[in-house]
């Protein structure tokens, strides 16, 4: 009931993060019980937050852990259709041509989603960080908490969520700008790098 009153108020402010965290939060509470649309769905709102220029350490979390979630239920519902493919072949003697062509494509289905879940593990960000992306652009220099906390930290796991592309092109150009200007000697010294 709580899920219901939550989505329709997202539906009335779609650009409050807090009602779209609340949901992920309730959805991550009952995954287990879930079927495959809900954690599709939290998947994306965990996402919609993750690419927006301010993020934390607690959002990239929940957003790895929404898609490892989605990620594995997607991975059951496709190896139930090829168990159920693969039944109906070994029970008639005449194998359809269309279920041959069934039976290659969801292998393939199932070995790319199993790669991917593989692929995708990673330990959460153990800090409490936040990261104002648009702030580090603009600044002169980047403090070393940022750079530790921040852009490292955030930068290792940011590549593990395909739909986070947009803040991956921003902190690579920030941290290359940064770089840039570090080596012709425009970065201050001491605590900022």
């Amino acid at each position: 009931k709580l899920a219901t009153e939550l989505s329709e108020r997202l539906q009335k402010y779609p650009e409050d993060s807090k009602l779209r965290l609340k949901l992920v939060k309730m959805f991550l509470k009952e995954a287990e019980s879930c079927s495959l649309p809900i954690p599709r769905d939290s998947f994306q709102l965990a996402m919609q937050k993750v690419a927006s220029p301010m993020i934390s350490a607690q959002e990239i979390n929940m957003a790895h852990t929404a898609q490892t979630i989605y990620l594995e239920k997607l991975q059951k519902v496709l190896k139930d259709d090829l168990t159920e493919t693969k039944s109906k072949i070994k029970g008639d003697g005449n194998v359809d041509t269309i279920l041959e062509k069934q039976l290659k494509r969801l292998q393939g289905e199932v070995n790319l989603i199993s790669k991917c879940v593989d692929l995708h593990k990673t330990e959460p960000i153990p800090t409490d960080y936040e990261l104002y992306l648009n702030k580090s652009r603009a600044g002169k220099s980047i403090p070393f908490g940022d750079l530790k906390n921040g852009f490292d930290t955030m930068l290792r796991r940011l590549v593990f969520l395909p739909l986070a592309g947009d803040n991956l092109e921003l902190i690579f150009d920030i941290l290359h700008r940064h770089g840039r200007e570090k080596s012709t000697g425009r970065l201050s010294r001491g605590k900022n790098v």
